[in-house]
């Protein structure tokens, strides 16, 4: 008799974490929230000209291609499977050559270097590209689930830091997360769904 492989259970950050990243009437209110260590594969890239240009950079490009292969390995090896994440996004600094950025997307504990390694040379016909993965403690931040056109974030950003300042706490501004619920790979509706993050000091 053939033993019969069990299907592998999908590991979803959206439903682990549901405080963080959900869509619910809570996340339409201004929360203090403690984010646990979790891991992403991440990139940093340039941005030259608008928001609009995002999917242009080939760094978020390869964390998707690479990401996607990720998921074929740990299927056959591991017997695990996970969702792809939403799209995590922080700003940097202003530079001649265009905007500093940092993406990311979450990947479950078990994903290991040496599954990316293989990913790049497999997708990306090398192992030498700029991504990586990496651990990240955010620890207590404010929070807020943004409804509306990209280009009105600034207000958002603004209520979550008057919410912060106002429970006696500092607000991190210059280190806020886009949380892009609204996924990236389909476009950028007139109204996007995007959870704004600020670290508070």
């Amino acid at each position: 008799m053939h033993s019969i492989t069990q299907k592998p259970v999908k590991d979803d950050i959206r439903k682990l974490h549901k405080d963080l990243y959900g869509l619910s009437n809570k996340s339409k209110e201004i929360r203090i929230l403690k984010i646990p260590t979790m891991k992403y594969i991440t990139s940093v890239g340039i941005l030259r000209g608008n928001f609009y240009n995002i999917r242009s950079i080939e760094e978020c490009n390869m964390i998707f291609v690479c990401n996607n292969r990720i998921r074929s390995y740990t299927v056959k090896e591991q017997n695990k499977n996970f969702v792809m994440s939403p799209f995590e996004l922080e700003w940097g600094k202003q530079t001649e050559q265009g905007r500093e950025m940092k993406v990311s997307l979450w990947v479950p504990d078990y994903v290991t270097q040496s599954e990316l390694k293989i990913a790049m040379l497999d997708c990306l016909g090398s192992s030498e590209h700029p991504l990586y993965l990496e651990q990240s403690t955010e620890g207590l931040c404010g929070q807020l689930l943004h409804t509306g056109s990209y280009d009105e974030i600034s207000q958002t950003i603004d209520r979550i830091k008057e919410y912060i300042e106002e429970q006696g706490y500092k607000a991190n501004t210059n280190q806020y997360k886009e949380i892009h619920l609204s996924h990236v790979s389909i476009g950028w509706p007139e109204k996007t769904n995007m959870i704004i993050r600020i670290p508070i000091m």
